[in-house]
C-alpha cells in the first residue's frame, strides 16, 4: 500500500533527510536480537514511521507495522479474530506478562481491553505526550 491509496498522514516527513538506521536489523536472528535488546525502537526504520503498513521479514518471524488509525482500529477492534497471536509471541512474551492484551485472545483478550479503555481515552494519552516525546528523544 502506498501513500497515495489512503488518507495515511506519516508522523514523519518523507521528504526530510533519514535519521534512522539502515535496515539491516533484519538480516539475521543475532542482529535483530542485538538490536532488540538495546532499544525496541532500534528496529524501527524510516519506511515504517512514512508508510502506512510495513511487512518485515526476518528469520525469527514476519512482523506487520501498522501506522495507519484506519488499519490499527481494523486490526484491533473490528477484527481482532483474525489476527492471533504468533506462537514467537506467546514464547517470548507470555512467561513475563501472563495473560495481559500482548498475549491474550478472543473473550479473554475482549476482557482485558474493556479494562484499558479508560487509559486510551484522549484526556489520559494527552497527559503522556511529554514523557512519549522525552523517551522518543533520548533514543533518537
Amino acid at each position: 500500500m502506498s501513500l497515495e491509496e489512503t488518507s495515511f498522514q506519516p508522523p514523519v516527513d518523507p521528504k526530510t533527510p533519514a535519521r534512522f538506521e539502515p535496515d539491516d536489523h533484519w538480516t539475521s536472528p543475532i542482529t535483530l536480537y542485538r538490536s532488540l535488546q538495546d532499544s525496541l525502537l532500534s528496529i524501527w526504520t524510516r519506511e515504517t514511521f512514512v508508510e502506512p503498513m510495513v511487512l518485515k521479514k526476518s528469520p525469527l518471524a514476519d512482523i506487520l507495522f501498522l501506522s495507519d488509525p484506519d488499519g490499527i482500529r481494523h486490526v484491533l477492534m473490528e477484527r481482532i479474530d483474525n489476527y492471533p497471536k504468533s506462537p514467537m509471541q506467546q514464547r517470548f512474551l507470555k512467561p513475563s506478562l501472563g495473560e495481559g492484551l500482548f498475549t491474550a485472545e478472543g473473550e479473554q483478550w475482549r476482557l482485558q481491553r474493556h479494562a484499558a479503555n479508560p487509559s486510551f481515552k484522549a484526556e489520559q494519552l494527552t497527559r503522556l505526550v511529554p514523557a512519549l516525546i522525552g523517551g522518543l528523544n533520548h533514543h533518537l
